[in-house]
C-alpha cells in the first residue's frame, strides 16, 4: 500500500510490486512469488537480458 501512495506512474507502481511480490512462474501457475530461477532477476539484470536479445538478432560470422 505504501508503494501505490507514495507512486503515481503506473509504471513505478508495476516495478514495486514485482519486487515486493516477486516475478511467479514463468511456466507455471504460481502469479506471485520467487520461481526456481534464481540465478536470474528479471529486475535487476534486465539491461544485461536486452543486450543478449540484441545480440541473438545479429548473424553468426
Amino acid at each position: 500500500m505504501k508503494a501505490i501512495c507514495t507512486l503515481s506512474r503506473g509504471a513505478d507502481i508495476a516495478e514495486a510490486d514485482l519486487l515486493i511480490r516477486g516475478t511467479g512462474e514463468l511456466l507455471g501457475e504460481e502469479q506471485s512469488g520467487y520461481n526456481e530461477f534464481s540465478f536470474v532477476d528479471l529486475h535487476r539484470d534486465g539491461d544485461l537480458i536486452a543486450y543478449a536479445h540484441k545480440l541473438s538478432k545479429k548473424p553468426i560470422d
